[in-house]
């Protein structure tokens, strides 16, 4: 009888290594498919980035198409060149425009708070000197 009991046991833990074998390779499954799913999801968002990408080098060849048409109009490259360092020109000229502007109101503020300070230093003073006053002319009464 002890012989049976052996091999029952023996039997029951392949079955359970086995169910075990098995769990485990469905466990693996799902990783595996999620992983594969993680993969697709960062594939769908690289594509999206280079369809941006792609569609702003597609407006810039655009662009550029047009003013070649423009040059060939024209009949040279040297006008369009000109023209754009023209437009390039007009551009840094408004850009420093603004920024000498701003300067100009940051001194000019920067002048005001002065001002404003040595006011406030003359008021205060000038409160002092009244309460003096005041006091000896409390003290004289």
């Amino acid at each position: 009888m002890s012989e049976q009991a052996t091999p029952n046991k023996s039997n029951r833990k392949q079955q359970k290594k086995k169910a075990k074998n098995i769990d485990d390779a469905i466990h693996e499954q799902d990783i595996e498919t999620k992983i594969v799913n993680d993969e697709r999801t960062e594939v769908i968002k690289q594509m999206k980035q280079i369809n941006s990408k792609l569609g702003r080098v597609e407006c810039a060849m655009k662009k550029m198409d047009t003013r070649l048409e423009g040059t060939i109009k024209r009949g040279t490259i040297r006008e369009t060149m000109k023209d754009l360092l023209l437009e390039m020109k007009k551009e840094l000229l408004k850009s420093m425009v603004n920024r000498i502007e701003v300067l100009e109101r940051d001194m000019e503020n920067d002048k005001l708070k002065a001002r404003v300070e040595t006011l406030e230093k003359s008021i205060t003073e000038i409160k002092q000197e009244n309460d003096l006053i005041t006091r000896k002319a409390q003290k004289e009464e």
